[in-house]
């Protein structure tokens, strides 16, 4: 309490004492260090000495990672796809989903020619009650497709893997409203080429 403080040693010398403990073959050889020493050994600074340099290999790092995801994207390898598209369930459903054939597909095309031919076509025309009515049936056919997709996916999923994980089959109704090409994940089998 009163009088001068020891010297404390150096965290080297610290690391340099444990690091002769813990070899092989020779004893203990030096007392076990204090706690505050091996607490001074691990203290680290929270700022990095060089800023500049730490935030330049840390954007290098982000952008590295970003481009093996985008890769991973096209490629559909595993081990660098975004969270939500990990995992052989989700794997299953994207291939059976770019295996068929969806009506949803082309929902933004029907809705985009209807937005198209409502301007057109004047609101007060009788035309336009058809053009309506054909939007209407060209969204219930998809609703019926994406709700016996969704059937048929917890059905094979269940066959496949015994239970069906949480989010998997609403994954692949979502992917079965995307056009085909502009898919991410790219699709990976062709039209018929079901997983087994």
């Amino acid at each position: 309490m009163f009088g001068r403080k020891k010297e404390e040693p150096s965290a080297q010398a610290v690391v340099d004492q444990a690091r002769a403990a813990q070899e092989p073959g020779a004893g203990k050889g030096a007392p076990t260090p204090k706690r505050k020493d091996q607490e001074a050994a691990r203290k680290r600074p929270l700022v990095p000495n060089d800023r500049k340099a730490s935030k330049e290999a840390e954007r290098v790092a982000i952008q590295d990672q970003r481009q093996k995801m985008r890769q991973a994207l096209d490629t559909g390898d595993e081990k660098y796809l975004p969270l939500r598209d990990k995992g052989p369930q989700k794997r299953f459903v994207r291939d059976y989903v770019d295996a068929r054939f969806s009506l949803g597909e082309y929902l933004m095309f029907g809705a985009l020619l209807f937005v198209v031919i409502s301007l057109i076509v004047p609101s007060t025309s009788e035309q336009i009650t058809y053009v309506l009515v054909g939007f209407w049936i060209m969204f219930l056919a998809v609703f019926v497709d994406v709700f016996i997709l969704s059937r048929k996916l917890r059905k094979r999923l269940t066959d496949k893997f015994g239970d069906v994980e949480r989010g998997a089959v609403w994954y692949g109704c979502m992917r079965a409203l995307q056009f085909r090409k502009l898919r991410l994940p790219k699709p990976q089998v062709k039209r018929g080429q079901y997983p087994s």
